[in-house]
């Protein structure tokens, strides 16, 4: 398996699925000798953070020649991040302000033609203007350093980075997208900002987000930044498990009930039938009997169908089979002959109810 070897205790594997990495001999900078006008490589996703390595994939003309540019004449160039991903030719306009200086430090030839270039990321920088966009984009930039740095001592940020750690090892255990190993990258980093840089880079933030964390204007703001967004990720995730393990459940015991049923079924049968289907056989023997009208016996017979599929086991099934009774029940195309006589009325009124006069006289005039 080819690997290649980017300091003396950390390797990225070419043959797989990589994930950005923080050098431990390279870390990030306060400042490198940038040159004014940088070449700028459009990253459709995925801020680049500085002291991070970070494999990207290569698959435009542009960047395709901006890259085995850099690679000829190892030149330092600029990552920025789009602003909407689904952009394919962007233009200025398309661009995030902020971006990360980088040194190219692989690049692998894919078998549809496109690149997978491994880059590290050196320092923040600004753009003033874009100069060109032939034949790649060209801006220049400021460098930007970190207006706080807070040094190891200091308790606060200390006792931020532990949040951060611990916290992001729960979420890579949370989350099936994050490779294991990520965890023992973040154990055993011993730099605090790159512990950050690395994080940034790791969990699964939106593009917005990772951009904003890049942006911070120091690793007090960046720290902050980056465990609040610790948190909400690690508070949607522990919900999403739930949930999952919840239907899981739900399923389990769904088709638990189901073989029961099908192996009961099979008992019942074996014992002389089904005492369900029997009821549904005296229900449609009864609507065969009835006179109804045909859009009444259409309904019947929907309803009736709808019986037959149901599980007798569920609460449904009895109030399903109470409707269709009562549809039997019910006295269709039966009438009585009424005598509406006044004079009769108001007899049987005086015969049946002592008193009362005022609400007899109230009947007798509603008839």
């Amino acid at each position: 398996m080819k690997k290649k070897t980017i300091s003396s205790d950390l390797e990225i594997d070419l043959g797989e699925q990589m994930i950005p990495i923080i050098t431990t001999d390279q870390q990030e900078k306060e400042s490198i000798d940038m040159p004014e006008n940088l070449p700028i490589l459009a990253l459709r996703s995925s801020a680049l953070f500085p002291g991070a390595v970070t494999p990207v994939t290569i698959d435009r003309d542009k960047s395709i020649k901006l890259i085995k540019e850099m690679e000829r004449e190892n030149k330092i160039f600029g990552a920025i991040l789009q602003n909407d991903p689904s952009v394919e030719e962007p233009d200025y306009e398309d661009f995030y302000k902020i971006g990360t200086a980088a040194r190219l430090l692989k690049v692998l030839e894919m078998p549809n033609g496109n690149l997978t270039a491994i880059l590290h990321g050196l320092q923040k920088f600004e753009v003033e203007e874009f100069i060109s966009k032939e034949p790649y984009f060209t801006a220049k930039v400021t460098p930007l350093a970190d207006k706080q740095f807070a040094t190891q001592d200091d308790v606060k940020y200390q006792a931020l980075i532990d949040s951060i750690k611990d916290i992001a090892i729960n979420i890579i255990n949370l989350s099936p997208s994050i490779p294991n190993e990520t965890i023992f990258a973040i154990k055993n980093l011993d730099n605090n900002k790159g512990i950050i840089n690395f994080v940034s880079s790791n969990i699964d933030f939106s593009d917005e987000d990772r951009q904003s964390l890049l942006e911070a204007p120091g690793v007090y703001a960046r720290a902050n930044k980056l465990l609040e967004l610790l948190v909400k990720e690690q508070h949607l995730l522990t919900i999403k498990n739930e949930l999952q393990m919840k239907v899981k459940q739900e399923i389990d015991v769904q088709q638990k009930e189901y073989y029961l049923q099908q192996q009961l079924r099979v008992i019942q049968e074996e014992l002389g039938g089904d005492p369900a289907d029997n009821e549904i056989i005296e229900l449609r023997a009864r609507g065969a009997k009835k006179k109804w009208k045909k859009e009444v016996a259409e309904i019947f017979a929907k309803e009736l169908s709808k019986l037959e599929r149901m599980n007798p086991a569920v609460a449904e099934f009895n109030t399903q089979m109470n409707y269709l009774q009562l549809m039997l029940d019910l006295p269709w195309g039966k009438m009585t002959k009424d005598n509406i006589n006044l004079k009769t009325a108001q007899k049987h009124l005086d015969k049946d109810h002592f008193g009362l006069e005022d609400v007899k006289s109230r009947i007798i005039e509603h008839l």
